[in-house]
């Protein structure tokens, strides 16, 4: 977990749901080969006994990767070959489950939050016994003491160093380990400055929402995401626990 004080749902919810939500996407792929196969079988009437097979052979294979999916999740590794197994459920059932847990009238935020610890813990234990030699910081404009008149969006150097926010600290765990850092205003900054300096990992901080969708948008990048502190509500002088990343980047091996 990567923020000491924010509460996650136990994988005995997380993983229902990312589950539930991949078969609300694939009862709807069946539904239409379903709808296919009938109208087929208006010209063709034989054809309708080997659509059913066709049907229960899919049926089979949704069941067959249910359970490797979640095995997958539940020890947070890669297990189907060939399938970007974080891709598939970040990209297509991240967003569903996001709506399901409104449905079952569960914590909105505390869900993906959830979410993205499993993501988190599946790019870090990707990344066992290997050497990561790039990673970018990115981090939240609001972090910035909001009476402070130096702009750091375009510089993180221009920060005066004064202590009054996080930033120093946060500058200085770039120094100390030799990370790229940069303050984004935005997903389209951040995307852009990701693109310029290519790196093999990225350490984003911000809110739970603005953290899912960025992690989503680089896929299939790695990403790992640390949760904001908002003490005097969203976007305004907000804070993050520098222990925290530390301790994300103590468990990284360069």
């Amino acid at each position: 977990m990567y923020s000491s004080n924010t509460p996650i749902y136990s994988k005995l919810i997380v993983i229902p749901m990312l589950v539930l939500s991949g078969w609300v996407i694939y009862s709807s792929f069946l539904a239409i080969l379903f709808v296919c196969i009938t109208a087929v079988s208006y010209i063709v009437p034989a054809s309708m006994k080997y659509g059913l097979y066709v049907i229960y052979i899919f049926l089979l294979i949704g069941v067959f990767f249910t359970v490797l999916m979640k095995l997958s999740l539940f020890f947070e590794r890669e297990l189907i070959p060939f399938i970007n197994t974080r891709f598939v459920w970040l990209k297509l059932f991240a967003p569903i489950a996001r709506g399901l847990s409104k449905l079952f009238k569960l914590d909105y935020e505390k869900m993906v939050w959830s979410i993205i610890t499993i993501s988190n813990d599946f790019v870090i234990n990707s990344l066992k016994n290997k050497t990561v030699k790039n990673i970018a910081i990115i981090l939240p404009h609001c972090l910035q003491l909001e009476s402070c008149g130096r702009k750091i969006t375009t510089d993180i150097r221009n920060c005066a160093r004064c202590g009054k926010c996080v930033v120093d600290n946060l500058i200085n765990i770039s120094d100390d380990y030799k990370l790229d850092i940069f303050v984004a205003t935005g997903g389209t900054v951040a995307r852009q400055q990701i693109i310029r300096c290519r790196p093999e990992l990225v350490l984003a901080v911000a809110c739970e929402r603005d953290l899912l969708s960025g992690i989503r948008d680089v896929l299939p990048l790695k990403a790992i995401g640390v949760i904001n502190s908002r003490p005097n509500g969203p976007c305004v002088n907000t804070t993050v626990d520098i222990v925290d990343i530390e301790n994300v980047i103590k468990r990284l091996k360069f």
